[in-house]
């Protein structure tokens, strides 16, 4: 997805990442600890040791090991079945986290790899493909269990989450001029209030579709993909997996894999259909109702993605104005037949 948590602050220091090494017997003879880019909700660290190099992720103090180990136990059905999904190491007392001043961490393989290019045709074809292989593991998987944070999409509230509390978005933007946005606070505002006031209609349509649900990464798009010798070596960032809609997934997977460039948010439409096609033949399943739900489902995420910038804007964070109007219409011009075949 075009990720607005891009401002993350890195919030510790490789002194003190290397609390976490003697939790891991790996790491008893680490010769180098740097940070890493990305790693948006975690402060990621590279840790060389001996022969083999790690990441050890280490999550922002808000987040428990309850949170973290329900993140791991989703995410464990696709490490066990495909080397593109790191899996977590075991510590010294076999547990698949850790924790140090309040900071959880995991450790994984470190994994050589750059963004993928969505630029390049091959690229985004293996990225479909891929796709199509997370989801038929992801439908074999019995009874998932859904993670309490984030709330999957038919449970979540949209006015008041650990995001962002709408009340108070409203106030930054009656206190703030947003100099740089085509529109107005004012304008931004009455889009937003229009759009959570429809929401729960939305959401009510989308249930009674009886969408099919499963374990989703929840945040596939081409910053979360790492590219090496000419294959996808790594899927990454399984911070927001949950279980959810399939469609919801398929739909901004074929959003963010279909913009031209990291620059615009419309994504060209024919590129939208070679996604869904590359997807279906590597075995996908969309089912028509999928497919008639997907420009609803992007349009929802749209609007999670602008408040939670607004969210992060309210707690002081850097703010970029021109992200919000620009991404919260990118689909104005589209209709349904966007995700036709």
């Amino acid at each position: 997805m075009t990720d607005p948590r891009r401002y993350h602050t890195p919030t510790m220091t490789s002194d003190l990442a290397r609390a976490f090494l003697p939790h891991w017997t790996a790491l008893r003879d680490a010769t180098g600890v740097s940070r890493l880019e990305g790693g948006e909700l975690k402060d990621v660290f590279r840790i060389d040791a001996d022969s083999a190099a790690y990441a050890l992720r280490v999550y922002q103090s808000d987040v428990g090991p309850d949170e973290v180990a329900s993140e791991l136990a989703l995410t464990a059905p696709f490490a066990e079945q495909l080397h593109e999904v790191p899996d977590a190491a075991p510590n010294r007392d076999g547990a698949l986290l850790a924790v140090e001043h309040g900071r959880v961490a995991v450790l994984t393989p470190f994994v050589e790899g750059s963004r993928l290019d969505r630029r390049d045709r091959a690229q985004r074809r293996a990225a479909a493909e891929l796709l199509a292989r997370l989801h038929a593991i992801a439908a074999a998987v019995e009874s998932p269990r859904p993670r309490r944070a984030p709330a999957p999409y038919r449970d979540f509230d949209w006015h008041e989450n650990g995001w962002w509390s709408w009340p108070k978005v409203e106030a930054f933007l009656r206190a703030h001029d947003l100099t740089s946005t085509p529109v107005d606070a004012g304008t931004l505002r009455q889009r937003i209030d229009g759009e959570l006031a429809a929401a729960p209609h939305a959401l009510r349509a989308l249930v009674a579709l009886d969408l099919p649900s499963m374990p989703i990464h929840n945040d596939y798009f081409p910053g979360n993909l790492l590219w090496h010798s000419g294959r996808i070596a790594a899927v990454i960032d399984w911070d927001e997996t949950n279980v959810d809609w399939r469609a919801l997934e398929v739909a901004n997977a074929a959003i963010e894999f279909s913009r031209p460039n990291d620059a615009q948010l419309e994504p060209d439409p024919a590129l939208v259909r070679d996604f869904l096609r590359d997807y279906v033949a590597a075995g996908g399943e969309l089912l028509d109702r999928e497919r008639a739900a997907m420009l609803r489902l992007r349009k929802l995420r749209l609007l999670m993605e602008t408040l939670y910038e607004l969210g992060r804007a309210c707690r002081g964070l850097p703010l970029d104005e021109p992200y919000l109007w620009r991404n919260l219409t990118s689909l104005d011009s589209f209709g349904d037949d966007l995700f036709r075949l």
